[in-house]
């Protein structure tokens, strides 16, 4: 996933509380102006494909309407590394040869033992950035000016993960691009979005818009 760092989002750093109405400065500005969005969305999609296969055991237990679960009464949440390294070992018991040529350079019909070290290559440098963007994307989607622009368009659309990031890239993005949203051009990021969004369901999601 060339062409964008780890977690240092293109459009800036995201501070937890940052409001939505945020403007981006003109530095950030001018970076995020030249972002390839074709590139971007092809980037998103493989962030998916690397996120499917752990998705279903880190969104099982959440509320659609309160995404950030609260910790069970008389227990300790999980730290940062523990969380990282739970996802760091869910992504090496759950990847597949189909995602790990989907998401990196090796040949369909390269060997079991190549694939078997680039899929721990794979998990070894991509669970930090994982579980970073998935708390963002937790965050994020519950910002009401995010549903309020993305809920009109994902009215009649099935929760297809892909759909849906077609649509939030194409709603979103030049919100981003203009500073309207600052929402960070990561495709980890966007891939989380749409996967909570889909898991949810969009007639969960939408809620709040269908009861206006």
């Amino acid at each position: 996933m060339s062409g964008y760092s780890s977690f240092d989002p293109i459009l800036g750093r995201l501070n937890w509380e940052l409001p939505a109405e945020v403007r981006l400065n003109e530095e950030e500005l001018r970076t995020a102006k030249q972002v390839d969005l074709n590139y971007f969305q092809n980037e998103v999609i493989k962030s998916i494909y690397l996120l499917q296969p752990i998705a279903d055991e880190r969104l099982v237990n959440f509320d659609p309407f309160r995404i950030i679960s609260e910790p069970e009464a008389n227990s300790d949440p999980p730290s940062r590394q523990q969380e990282i390294d739970h996802i760091e070992q869910l992504l090496k018991a759950k990847l597949g040869s189909k995602e790990v040529w989907l998401v990196s350079d090796v040949s369909s019909s390269a060997s079991e033992e190549v694939i078997e070290r680039e899929k721990t290559k794979i998990a070894e440098t991509s669970a930090i950035t994982v579980y970073d963007s998935e708390q963002v994307a937790k965050r994020l989607i519950q910002w009401k000016d995010i549903k309020d622009n993305l809920c009109p368009s994902l009215q009649g659309l099935s929760d297809d993960v892909f759909e849906i990031t077609n649509t939030a890239i194409s709603i979103l993005a030049p919100l981003s691009i203009a500073g309207t949203l600052a929402i960070p051009l990561q495709p980890m990021l966007w891939g989380w979005i749409a996967l909570i969004i889909s898991r949810v369901g969009i007639r969960n999601f939408c809620r709040h818009f269908d009861e206006k």
